[in-house]
């Protein structure tokens, strides 16, 4: 499998405070002693604060900070995101975590009050998110469908989007620029800009595993997180946050199609399914 650089990157500034601390004190800097497996937990349990630090805020859009608070200490409490921040850190789901909570919050600020910046901030994001895990280029309904729900709004949707049309080439390009050192990567090392590093690991579209990967005692979702069984049943409420329901609606059941078409769709460990920890700031909502 060939490298693929988007959680490395994340990562780096711990893994040289690591390196650089075992160099002063003389110790061997070859990446696997104990300063570099400290900082790597530090790592995991910084982006998951800050993830829930812009949940916090996000959901203050909605809801009151009693609210929002409850919100956050549920989401991290409640769920395996807290086995992936404080057992086994170095895999993807908490960065995604964080990621998800900026493009969101980004997202809110944008349609509150266009910036340049918040254009450019946002495409980086998005760029990451696909980075880290391509199938989740989908994370770009989220700036896409936020605030529409009828025809009118879709149409003021269109509106905004044509007077702020610097900032949506802005994102584009910002979108793309994360791609660029991997694909060179996969281009000098593959021989294709485009590579697919997970050989005979593939999805099974015609034979999708939701109900397992979602209620299976053998790793299902719900059962190890069945706190979530209220962000479901929060659906029903949708009339209630309409700025978020078309999001909700399209965007959660083509993630859950997609990640349980996955060969190994109970994903082996983690206390439930690790892929949805990615969509904990959406469905904190």
């Amino acid at each position: 499998m060939l490298f693929r650089s988007g959680i490395a990157a994340l990562v780096m500034p711990f893994f040289f405070i690591a390196h650089i601390y075992e160099q002063l004190k003389g110790q061997e800097d070859n990446g696997y002693s104990l300063a570099y497996r400290n900082m790597l937990m530090i790592s995991s349990l910084f982006y998951a604060l800050m993830g829930l630090l812009l949940l916090y805020h996000i959901l203050n859009f909605f809801f009151n900070s009693n609210l929002s608070l409850l919100g956050i200490l549920v989401i991290f409490m409640g769920t395996n995101l807290f086995w992936f921040t404080l057992r086994q850190a170095g895999m993807a789901h908490v960065p995604l975590f964080f990621l998800y909570s900026l493009l969101i919050y980004l997202t809110l600020l944008v349609y509150n009050k266009p910036r340049s910046y918040l254009f450019i901030l946002m495409g980086f994001t998005a760029g990451f998110i696909t980075l880290i895990r391509p199938t989740d280029i989908i994370c770009l309904l989220i700036p896409l469908l936020y605030n529409v729900y009828n025809k009118k709004t879709l149409n003021d949707k269109l509106i905004f989007l044509k007077n702020n049309l610097k900032g949506v080439i802005y994102f584009a390009i910002t979108f793309i620029i994360p791609l660029i050192p991997q694909m060179l990567y996969w281009k000098k090392f593959a021989g294709s800009y485009i590579y697919y590093s997970y050989g005979k690991e593939t999805f099974n579209w015609l034979h999708p595993k939701i109900l397992d990967g979602l209620f299976s005692f053998g790793n299902g979702w719900l059962i190890y997180s069945p706190v979530m069984v209220f962000s479901i049943l929060g659906f029903l409420l949708y009339k209630r946050l309409k700025p978020v329901a078309l999001t909700l609606f399209i965007l959660v059941p083509v993630y859950v199609y997609i990640i349980y078409r996955w060969y190994c769709y109970n994903y082996i460990n983690g206390l439930g399914s690790r892929p949805m920890i990615h969509l904990y700031p959406l469905l904190a909502i």
